[in-house]
């Protein structure tokens, strides 16, 4: 019988609790390793935003004079709000655009001498969160968990994910959170769920399309009585996800409301539904009809609304090239216009809006490659936040792979698809040769899985623009879902053949 996860492991706790650490410890090297390939950890060009306000409360805390933002005038301050879009510049809400909880992550890290462990740090909660995951199937050997991490490590984009000083790691790991929680409630004591409870919060609050895939998850789950009645129970379920989700949307909320006396979750969510119905074109439609009747600040930039370029989307454009509406109007008052806009567009067009979004969440399913962002050239915007930091980041920054375009996405891309496609047939030939031999928790981590990659799909398509880099991370999950279940079939075949062999 394949062993559960109340089921008592093999050896002495101590000797249990050094193989978990070393294995913890060796696989946060691992995962690790394509930041330091690079020299530096990945950097998109949104880190800015996210860095220049842990840097500011990490000199607050440190009390470091020399490291404070000095005031800046010209091109490098033009360059050091680029990233945040010029509405940022007229309010005075911190948290317009990226709410505070990955900012507030990465404090510890927004040093000079600390800087450098963000990589370690990511590395290290995936790691538990996999060691977590393969425990809570039955799993409970350390040898399957490490082979694995190498896998993951050399044919997904994990590893990458894990060195980019974004938030997107997480969205993959509250998905293997979510299933994990509630697998794992009937064993955990008090402070091991309130632990959990914390852990999903911050995985829900990291990002705001992590509110509809959590949601996504949340209706799973209440479904997955039918597959494992004793585990997944309403009160886990209530407790170990709701319960964080509502955390999150008050954490959420209470930024802006501090910040900026804003009772809202995303005061910038507004604009950004508003660039994706413009991109679409219901917006454009709505607009080219009530414009005429209406005084929107958009009505001035309405023969320009199609405006897009090689490099961005009319949404992109719309949103951030410095000849778009956005930063042509830069008024605070477009974020009001934006929501009346959206509801009265939605009215109009609910069709046509529909079926847009479906259309973006089917492409936004397919497009999952290693983003090419990973070969961004050095922003001023970036190294202006470095200096602010201070130390030789500036240099490191400039020197590395990344900004030199030295990283090897094509072989990135190449090992990405090698497991896709491994991933792939070992899942049909387990399905339709031995599917009966994987455990049944494997299975249903498997729809939990396959739920949140289409969940994340759908947010992103309905809500954003279609990117390789939305997908990408987190379509590793396909390949460590056929992991599992080759480790829980080769277990349980072993187990037949000791059981016939004793016979």
């Amino acid at each position: 019988m394949q062993e559960t996860p109340d089921a008592p492991s093999l050896g002495r706790p101590g000797s249990r609790i050094a193989s978990s650490i070393a294995a913890l410890i060796l696989s946060t090297i691992i995962l690790s390793f394509p930041a330091s390939l690079n020299g530096f950890p990945f950097i998109f060009y949104d880190t800015s935003s996210y860095l220049k306000r842990s840097a500011v409360a990490a000199t607050f805390i440190i009390g470091d004079d020399h490291a404070s933002p000095k005031p800046q005038s010209g091109p490098s301050a033009t360059a050091s709000h680029a990233s945040d879009g010029p509405l940022v510049r007229h309010t005075q809400n911190p948290f317009f655009l990226r709410p505070i909880t990955y900012s507030a992550f990465l404090v510890p890290f927004s040093t000079k001498l600390t800087f450098f462990l963000i990589p370690f740090a990511q590395a290290l909660l995936s790691a538990y969160v996999l060691l977590r995951l393969f425990r809570s199937v039955g799993i409970r050997h350390i040898a399957p968990f490490l082979v694995s991490v190498v896998a993951l490590a050399v044919f997904t984009s994990l590893p990458i994910h894990v060195g980019y000083v974004m938030p997107d790691l997480f969205t993959a790991l509250l998905i293997i959170f979510s299933f994990v929680t509630i697998r794992t409630w009937r064993q955990r004591t008090m402070l091991a769920r309130l632990f959990d409870i914390g852990l999903m919060t911050f995985f829900i609050a990291v990002h705001l399309s992590h509110i509809p895939i959590a949601l996504a998850l949340i209706v799973v789950c209440f479904l997955m009585p039918a597959l494992l009645p004793r585990e997944f129970n309403w009160r886990a379920i209530v407790l170990g996800l709701c319960l964080p989700l509502l955390l999150a949307v008050s954490v959420l909320t209470a930024s802006n409301v501090l910040a900026a006396r804003k009772y809202v979750i995303s005061e910038s969510s507004p604009l950004f539904l508003l660039a994706r119905l413009v991109g679409d074109g219901p917006a454009r439609a709505y607009l080219a009809k009530a414009c005429p009747h209406k005084g929107y600040l958009i009505c001035t930039e309405l023969d320009r609304l199609g405006a897009h370029s090689k490099e961005a989307s009319i949404s992109d454009y719309f949103l951030w090239n410095p000849n778009g509406a956005v930063k042509r109007i830069a008024d605070p008052r477009l974020v009001a216009e934006a929501a009346e806009i959206n509801a009265a567009t939605i009215r109009a067009y609910p069709g046509w809006i529909a079926v847009n979004a479906t259309r973006n969440a089917l492409r936004q399913l397919v497009t999952f490659q290693v983003d090419d962002d990973i070969n961004n050239r050095a922003a001023p915007m970036v190294s202006t936040i470095f200096e602010m930091i201070g130390g030789d980041l500036p240099s490191q920054y400039l020197n590395s792979a990344q900004s030199r375009g030295r990283f090897p996405l094509g072989t990135a891309r190449l090992l990405l698809a090698v497991g896709l496609a491994a991933a792939a047939a070992l899942l049909v030939q387990l399905v339709a040769t031995r599917r009966r031999h994987v455990a049944p928790d494997v299975w249903a981590f498997a729809f939990v899985a396959v739920t949140g990659v289409c969940a994340n799909a759908l947010a992103i398509g309905a809500l954003s623009e279609v990117h390789d880099r939305y997908q990408n991370r987190v379509i590793w999950l396909l390949p460590l879902v056929a992991l599992l279940a080759a480790w829980s079939a080769s277990a349980r075949r072993r187990e037949v053949s000791a059981s016939e062999a004793a016979n």
